[in-house]
């Protein structure tokens, strides 16, 4: 029997304020996918409520900007209780590449 891949989106983080936002940029990515514990993801917060704070991780996979040639750090929260959601943030890079800039 062959198990169907997991549905997956890929949508933009949009704030509220969209002061911000941020900028998009053309760059290509992989996941790679380990049987293991292979890095922790970083901590976020989205709000100032208590269920707002995402905690850091330990996930068994990495994410590689491909264009740059550069694993990258990625925030990473699990939800729901009858389906599961696992959400993956990118949103630090953004803030890592403009800083590089200069910007």
């Amino acid at each position: 029997m062959t198990i169907p891949p997991p549905e997956f989106e890929v949508s933009p983080f949009v704030a509220l304020d969209p002061s911000l936002n941020g900028i998009n940029v053309p760059n290509d990515y992989v996941i790679e996918f380990y049987n293991s514990i292979v890095d922790t993801s970083l901590a976020d917060t989205i709000g100032s409520r208590p269920r707002d704070i995402k905690p850091a991780r330990p996930i068994s996979f990495k994410i590689k900007n491909i264009t740059a040639d550069k694993y990258i750090d990625v925030t990473y929260d699990i939800t729901g209780t009858v389906t599961t959601t696992h959400s993956i943030g990118l949103e630090k890079l953004l803030m890592r590449v403009l800083g590089e800039r200069g910007g």
